[in-house]
């Protein structure tokens, strides 16, 4: 899931100056990804029943995975934009930065994996735990990290020759047509493309974050989204949707972006969030189901949400104390 060239989020040597409006974005998004594997983790445990998980889960799970992802990288795309003037060196260095990251929180991520496979409904191929700790192996949300590898080289060659970018953006759409995508890739180059051009297009110079505009592009969203759904599009081929709700996203941002600080913070800490939210939740999730014996429900995915989402930060401003984040490549 998941981010881009976030200033402070993720992934810049030398991030440029913060956008309030795209981290309200950010935030929004994470607390919908961390909320949407929550929901996934615990269908999968076989356990879930009832109402809420036959009738509203597929539903809401279709809308959710329609734009959560593609936030981050289309608000990359802008940003990288924003900042195109770059040397082949701080382009190595942004994606030298991305690779650490990906080794680092592989890493990480895999070990408690391997201890807990048979809790989490995990299987790590023909390895066996080894693919775990394989940095070859893309397991869960590390395929992010590829997919940004991937989009914001795509992005560096074809800073220059616009023909080649809008050529790289047709093949994209065609990989996810033909479902042949590899870990995202295609996915994140497409959305992260297009929001290279919605910024060098100065598409959103003239956005003015009004309730009216938000509103009916949220509107648009709910249309086309649920047309996509009754039709079988894949989330990943539901692009109008997905359009409507980025563009009512940054219209919420720009009229949020002075309010209360809540959501700012959590967009700062998106990378915290998405590297750590995994361990939090399913360890949270195995306590409380083969722990206490507590069975799946819409409550327990509230808790764990907000567990996934409030955990990290904490973690984050730990590490920071000690003096260990940024060794973690979270600063």
């Amino acid at each position: 899931m998941f981010a881009g060239a976030p200033e402070h989020m993720a992934w810049q040597p030398a991030p440029p100056a913060r956008s309030a409006a795209i981290d309200v974005v950010r935030a929004v998004a994470i607390m919908l990804v961390v909320f949407g594997h929550v929901q996934r983790g615990l269908f999968q445990t076989g356990e879930a029943s009832g109402i809420y998980w036959d009738a509203v889960y597929p539903a809401l799970d279709y809308f959710i995975y329609v734009f959560h992802v593609p936030v981050f990288f289309a608000t990359s795309g802008i940003l990288l934009e924003r900042h195109a003037e770059q040397t082949w060196k701080q382009f190595a260095a942004r994606i030298g930065r991305l690779v650490l990251l990906y080794l680092i929180w592989n890493t990480i991520n895999a070990i408690p994996a391997v201890f807990f496979s048979g809790y989490i409904n995990r299987s790590f191929g023909r390895a066996g735990y080894l693919d775990a700790i394989n940095p070859l192996h893309i397991n869960g949300i590390m395929w992010f990290f590829l997919a940004l590898v991937c989009a914001q080289t795509l992005h560096f060659l074809t800073g220059r020759q616009q023909w080649v970018r809008l050529i790289a953006m047709g093949l994209a759409l065609v990989v996810l047509a033909l479902d042949r995508d590899v870990h995202g890739a295609a996915y994140g180059s497409l959305w992260l493309l297009l929001g290279a051009e919605v910024a060098r297009r100065k598409l959103l110079d003239d956005a003015s974050g009004s309730a009216q505009q938000a509103g009916l592009s949220f509107l648009g969203y709910l249309t086309t989204g649920a047309a996509c759904y009754v039709l079988g599009v894949p989330y990943t081929l539901a692009i109008p949707a997905c359009a409507f709700a980025l563009h009512a996203l940054y219209c919420i941002g720009q009229s949020r972006a002075d309010g209360p600080a809540t959501l700012t913070s959590i967009g700062k800490a998106t990378l915290s969030i998405y590297v750590m939210h995994v361990l939090v939740v399913a360890g949270l999730r195995i306590a409380l189901l083969k722990g206490l014996q507590m069975p799946p429900s819409a409550m327990l995915v509230v808790v764990l949400t907000l567990a996934g989402i409030a955990v990290p930060i904490a973690a984050l401003t730990l590490l920071r104390r000690l003096g260990v984040s940024k060794w973690l490549l979270l600063d």
